[in-house]
């Protein structure tokens, strides 16, 4: 099974409209592929999801662990022109009739689609799922979840509302939104009130179904953005893989164990008779209490793979410590470390009764440009690899990795080797702002070429043709401008930069 898309509505950046992220299945990657050269896998089976700084990126990750977690929502998970739109109706009916019975009350809503394979002999198991599949649908493999936060008590809610407008209408003015709902954050979130929403889950038929568990299904492991790198970075997340190696692996974890006991007994030998002096002598002061020390070895499994375990990194022929590595390295270092602790604790065949989803946020920070159009292109490789470190001793792999992966970006070089490494530009979200809320584009070929051409696999051909470095670039623009050569670019360019008001946008 896989994720198939998400419907974001009234949270955050996200409005009622053009909010839906789409999602492409991911493909089994095995060691057991590494003997022939492989057609680039990762690329052409994740999804990218780009735009400029502050278009909702990072909400959408936000959104999915908000759906699988039980915190409580604040004030500001929702979407400022929907609660604007909301309270000024309050507004309007304490001018008018002074009743809010029939008046909405904050609601989020999440739709999470999902395709799930039931056709084969090793088709998913839905027992996670089997009171939301369809019972007769034009697509009985699309199971539809909705997920809403709704008011616990609608009436205490507008009675609240109402009470705080009676007593402070007059003096808000114009600033009526920012201070109501300032009133509204102080009443429900930093005083002791009982926790003002609830979740309902919802089937596609709207009923109602209870004592269902959103995070039993949905797996989602997050490599966030090193915006700020701090020291030791590197060393934790492989400390955290020995750590983990080292407890999966019986053998090793025997020897290990061995070990420790016999340096715990040389410790002990050697600082014997050290306690037995201090004991003596403290026993001169306070003889009748027979007061005395007793030291022993204290090395543990734990206090050498997180204390006593230096680790170096490799420059070409020499070992530095990470401190001495470029942000760049030391970043893609800790990303890859990620992956290889995720696909370690990673559980075989869990795909088949959940959802595997590891996002990569903006990855290309500290990284330089060609280091970035490389990070897509060969990321293959670093997953066989670590999928062939977990494999038995026959050399045969004992798990493969089926997890959707999602890349959020802002860099038109990583942008331009998505489109080039899986010669496609499916399975991309575009999400720019429109009157401050995130809309949501699926790119396609279909959409980029048309679906009536004839001739839409050359014209696909001459459109990635063109798509460079620059080119990609355009998703991250203000405005287009056509030009028909260089002169006349770098002409334009001359006139746009002695403009006061364009020589500010991009």
């Amino acid at each position: 099974m896989h994720l198939e898309n998400v419907t974001i509505k009234n949270f955050r950046k996200f409005g009622e409209e053009e909010n839906t992220i789409h999602f492409v299945n991911s493909k089994s990657i095995s060691a057991s592929e590494l003997d022939t050269e492989l057609e680039p896998l990762v690329a052409p089976s994740s999804t990218l999801i780009i735009g400029k700084n502050n278009t909702g990126k990072t909400t959408v990750v936000n959104a999915l662990n908000l759906i699988c977690s039980t915190n409580d929502l604040k004030a500001s998970d929702f979407n400022i022109d929907y609660i604007k739109g909301l309270l000024n109706q309050y507004k309007e009916a304490l001018g008018t009739s002074g009743d809010f019975k029939k008046l909405a009350t904050p609601e989020l809503q999440f739709i999470v689609r999902i395709k799930v394979n039931l056709a084969s002999s090793d088709g998913d198991l839905v027992n996670n799922l089997y009171q939301f599949v369809p019972i007769s649908s034009v697509e009985p493999n699309l199971v539809e979840i909705t997920v809403k936060y709704q008011v616990k008590e609608a009436q205490y809610f507008r009675d609240s509302v109402g009470q705080i407008l009676n007593s402070d209408y007059s003096s808000f003015g114009d600033d009526f939104v920012r201070i109501f709902g300032k009133q509204l954050e102080l009443k429900f979130d930093l005083i002791n009130e009982p926790a003002t929403f609830k979740i309902v889950y919802l089937n596609s038929s709207n009923i109602e179904v209870k004592g269902f568990i959103l995070n039993k299904l949905l797996n989602i492991k997050e490599i966030r953005a090193n915006r700020h790198l701090k020291p030791g970075v590197l060393s934790e997340i492989y400390k955290k893989i020995v750590s983990y190696q080292f407890e999966k692996n019986e053998p090793d974890k025997t020897k290990l164990e061995s070990s420790i006991s016999t340096i715990n007994e040389e410790i002990e030998k050697a600082v014997g008779s050290k306690s037995a002096s201090i004991s003596s002598i403290l026993n001169e002061i306070e003889q009748s209490n027979h007061v005395g020390v007793d030291i022993r070895g204290n090395v543990t499994e734990k206090t050498i793979l997180r204390d006593l375990i230096k680790y170096s990194f490799s420059d070409g022929d020499d070992y530095i410590p990470e401190g001495q590595f470029g942000l760049g390295y030391i970043n893609l270092l800790n990303i890859i470390g990620e992956i290889i602790h995720y696909i370690d604790s990673y559980e075989d065949k869990s795909h088949q009764n959940q959802i595997n989803l590891l996002f990569i946020e903006e990855p290309e920070a500290f990284m330089h440009p060609q280091m970035q159009e490389f990070f897509i292109t060969r990321i293959d490789k670093a997953v066989n690899k670590a999928l062939l470190s977990t494999s038995s001793g026959d050399g045969q792999t004992s798990k493969s990795l089926h997890c959707q992966l999602v890349i959020t970006t802002h860099s038109s070089n990583i942008v331009n080797s998505k489109i080039h490494s899986s010669n496609s530009f499916n399975n991309i979200n575009y999400l720019s702002t429109i009157n401050r809320k995130a809309t949501a584009v699926k790119l396609s070929d279909e959409l980029i070429v048309g679906s009536g051409s004839i001739d839409g696999n050359d014209a696909l051909k001459f459109v990635k043709k063109h798509i460079k470095y620059k080119v990609s670039e355009l998703f991250f623009s203000d405005a287009v401008i056509f030009v028909e050569g260089v002169t006349e670019e770098t002409l334009l360019n001359y006139y746009l930069d002695q403009d006061p008001i364009l020589r500010n946008y991009y």
